[in-house]
């Protein structure tokens, strides 16, 4: 690993070039005072450095590959000073990878990757210590694999999808040899849960419209970028089925009416919806609140029907509805008669 420094000296140049002046410097013949490593530019006041802007802002290169990183020095009011001053900037190196750096006269360092790994390009110059990530490519990638291609995204839940590097001999690649991170073609469609940036995205096949609709089905695509290199993965939303609810329990509750009492579904996301009849061969009609136009369904596990007449048996269904709708086949049967007043 080389250490470039840029050596500070010299005589005082035009605007913006020179070293940076520290205790008192006269110039124009206007005396300032440099508090803080200020550049005194000009009979307006001080001058500083205050910021370094790189181009490109990140690197992802292989071993052995070169680049220059153009360097531009800006004062406090985000003018740039005279292109000399990025000869003056310190750089250093950190991080798992390995960086060789070389001064290019008035435009900024050259790179050349050396070893793998993720490094930190960090220039000092006055008040500015800006690092960039070089990130150095692992030797040997040869493909990459999806845990599941296409991937099935999944209404009832948050389903994970993993990405693996394999080198050229077969074998699975450390993730954290890489930087990788996840993004969405089209978030109506999928919501993607958790971080961004690991070898795996867990994402939810359902997403809010804003105006109480959901997507129901399509296809969209999840991008893996690795190391710069984008990977793409094609990402199936299709209406989840519903399973058979069990059977609701049925009990009287005197003075109210006829109770049922279920156990929760997995598959019943958006809730359940009772049928009732007064034959168990047909006749079914939704149980709902009279005032209640369209679909009605239940979020809770118990009903109480109170629009019961005395001594007439009744019969009920129950269905459990994710948002695609509700299941085809509903549950068994149950039935009973709310008493006669003085009858059992």
């Amino acid at each position: 690993m080389h250490r470039n420094t840029a050596v500070v000296g010299g005589d005082q140049g035009s605007r913006g070039g020179g070293p940076v002046p520290t205790g008192w410097a006269v110039r124009f013949g206007v005396l300032c005072i440099a508090l803080v490593t200020p550049a005194c530019a000009d009979d307006l006041g001080p001058r500083w450095v205050e910021d370094l802007r790189f181009s490109p802002d990140s690197l992802y290169l292989d071993v052995g590959d070169t680049a220059h990183i153009e360097v531009f020095v800006l004062d406090q009011d985000g003018e740039r000073f005279d292109p000399v001053w990025v000869d003056r900037i310190d750089w250093s190196v950190g991080g798992t990878g390995e960086l060789e750096v070389a001064a290019e006269p008035g435009r900024g360092p050259v790179v050349v990757a050396v070893a793998e790994g993720a490094a930190l390009l960090t220039g000092a110059l006055g008040r500015a210590r800006p690092a960039m990530p070089v990130w150095i490519r692992p030797v040997g990638l040869d493909q990459v694999r999806f845990s599941e291609n296409p991937f099935r995204a999944s209404s009832m839940g948050r389903r994970a999808v993993s990405v693996q590097m394999i080198d050229t001999a077969g074998v699975v690649m450390n993730p954290v040899r890489f930087d990788i991170s996840w993004s969405l073609q089209d978030t109506t469609l999928v919501t993607m849960l958790g971080p961004a940036r690991s070898a795996s995205a867990s994402l939810w096949g359902q997403s809010w419209l804003g105006d109480g609709r959901v997507r129901r089905e399509g296809r969209t695509t999840l991008t893996a970028t690795i190391n710069g290199e984008a990977y793409p993965l094609e990402v199936v939303v299709t209406p989840e089925p519903v399973e058979p609810t069990a059977a609701p329990a049925l009990s009287v509750l005197p003075g109210r009416g006829l109770e049922l009492v279920w156990r929760s579904s997995l598959y019943a996301q958006a809730g359940y919806r009772v049928t009732r009849s007064t034959s168990p061969t047909g006749g079914w009609v939704e149980v709902r609140p009279p005032s209640f136009e369209g679909p009605w369904v239940l979020r809770d596990t118990t009903f109480v029907d109170d629009e019961v007449e005395a001594g007439v048996r009744y019969y009920y269904r129950l269905q459990g509805c994710n948002l695609w709708g509700c299941a085809v086949v509903p549950s068994d049967t149950v039935s009973g008669v709310f008493p006669t007043p003085g009858g059992e």
